[in-house]
């Protein structure tokens, strides 16, 4: 495909999800600004999207790329140890982890989602700008991201007492969860575990990183090449508005969002294999000992929800080429044969020169 790229040989559309990179083809100037398209459309115009999406997903004031729904990605915990705010420090989550006699520990480190993959992918449009071709991982954020991970990351891992995680929470031994939220079900599960209220921080970061967004369905991008752009740009309209049966998410449409949160207050009746009607579960979960289920959301609920979409700031999006570099620089430090500051240079040396190559 990039060879046909080169030779000028693009397809009308490209799914741009990973292992495509969608920063990279728009840094070149192959893809179309989507925005553009959005200037006439009254059918789907730039106000029909959730803003706090356009601003995730843009890049340089463009859009380049769509996709049906989204997810969050962030971290949470008790508001009374959490307070309020957005954009907590690595100082900061150190702190709140310092307490509770030394037993404290976060949740939602998984084997196939490494700490330091998993931080870096939220904060990269920290660290890269695509379009300039520039990148600033010799900075001093990306080295406390590296201690991070390889120190308070480490002895922070949660092991599960085995009285279930829920316990654990009231027990203080688990003050920060990292995850997803899918849908207010999501949310209410959380809030269930914690036993009361709960604060979304976001990611740790010292530039104010907050929640951020990650892609549900396939990211579709219109090539700048196309001699079919509108006939592209009706597809993508269908694309945006077509439910994804098998999954929750939720949608980049306003107008379908605020659906999607009026039908979470509303109770839904199935029938069973017996013939009985019941309330249907619309989310569920294990904490090891006890099972968790959620029927129908309460208005306070999904305001929270809305407020938490609302106030996400970041796109949490990988991008394999330079995530490979990092993994492997990044690895001489966490088995302490270099200095954080060290890797950092070589980090910043190789996405350099991989961005203007």
């Amino acid at each position: 495909m990039n060879l046909d790229i080169l030779r000028g040989n693009l397809p009308d559309m490209m799914v741009v999800s990973s292992p495509l990179d969608a920063s990279i083809y728009a840094g070149k100037g192959l893809l179309c600004d989507l925005y553009d398209f959005m200037k006439d459309d009254k059918e789907m115009p730039r106000s029909a999207f959730v803003p706090s999406f356009l601003k995730s997903y843009e890049e340089n004031g463009k859009l380049y790329s769509l996709m049906p729904g989204f997810a969050i990605k962030s971290t949470w915990g008790a508001k009374s140890v959490l307070g309020t705010n957005q954009g907590k420090t690595f100082q900061e989550f150190r702190d709140f982890l310092a307490g509770g006699n030394g037993k404290r520990s976060i949740y939602g480190f998984s084997a196939d989602e490494p700490e330091l993959v998993m931080f870096a992918t939220a904060l990269m449009d920290d660290f890269v700008d695509f379009e300039a071709k520039t990148c600033s991982f010799d900075k001093e954020e990306f080295q406390e991201l590296l201690e991070f991970v390889a120190k308070d990351c480490k002895q922070r891992k949660y092991v599960s007492s085995g009285n279930g995680l829920a316990k654990d929470i009231r027990d203080g031994r688990v003050t920060i969860t990292m995850g997803n939220i899918y849908s207010v079900g999501d949310y209410i599960i959380q809030k269930k575990l914690y036993g009361g209220d709960i604060s979304f921080v976001g990611m740790p970061s010292n530039s104010g990183s907050g929640t951020a967004m990650f892609a549900v369905g396939a990211k579709i991008a219109i090539s700048s090449k196309s001699e079919n752009k509108e006939a592209a740009w009706s597809f993508l309209k269908y694309y945006c508005k077509k439910e994804i049966k098998d999954r929750y998410y939720f949608s980049v449409l306003g107008n379908k969002l605020d659906e999607q949160l009026k039908s979470a207050r509303e109770s839904h009746m199935v029938t069973d294999e017996f013939g009985n009607q019941k309330k249907q579960v619309i989310a569920f979960y294990y904490d090891g000992t006890q099972q968790y289920e959620v029927y129908e959301a309460a208005e306070e609920d999904c305001d929270a929800v809305k407020q938490l979409i609302k106030l996400a700031d970041q796109k949490f999006e990988y991008h394999p080429e330079i995530m490979k570099i990092i993994q492997e620089e990044a690895e001489s430090f966490l088995a302490g044969y270099k200095t954080a500051k060290e890797v950092a240079e070589v980090i910043q040396n190789r996405v350099e020169l991989y961005l203007k190559e």
